[in-house]
């Protein structure tokens, strides 16, 4: 496998965890206009460091791609989430190249805007 196709998969992957957790927030802000919360969604990477017991760093790396993470992280990362690994597997798929390519494009900023704020 070229290393092109394993920066996909990295990023398909990053793509999905960040769907989940952006989902994860709006429910929170729909249980929190109700008055109620769920301590148990994950809604931050410190949240989920410690649902997950897979440190911050690691974390952040995975979700820009940086890092290859081994089955093992990854299927920990997944269910401590609250889903399993066939829902991750079906939005992994169903990730279209325009998403992806968006994605690329926000990390891309991101990475820009933070080299602008270190000078």
């Amino acid at each position: 496998m070229e290393e092109k196709e394993k920066d996909l998969i990295k990023l398909k992957a990053a793509l999905v965890f960040k769907k989940i957790i952006d989902n994860n927030k709006g429910i929170a802000e729909k249980l929190k206009e109700q008055n109620a919360i769920n301590p148990d969604l994950i809604t931050s990477y410190r949240k989920w460091e410690t649902a997950s017991g897979v440190p911050i760093a690691s974390i952040s790396e995975i979700m820009t791609g940086e890092r290859n993470a081994s089955l093992t992280t990854l299927v920990t990362l997944i269910n401590s989430l609250g889903i399993n690994t066939q829902t991750f597997g079906q939005a992994f798929d169903n990730i279209t190249e325009s998403e992806l390519r968006d994605f690329k494009k926000e990390l891309n900023r991101k990475i820009s805007d933070k080299g602008k704020t270190k000078k």
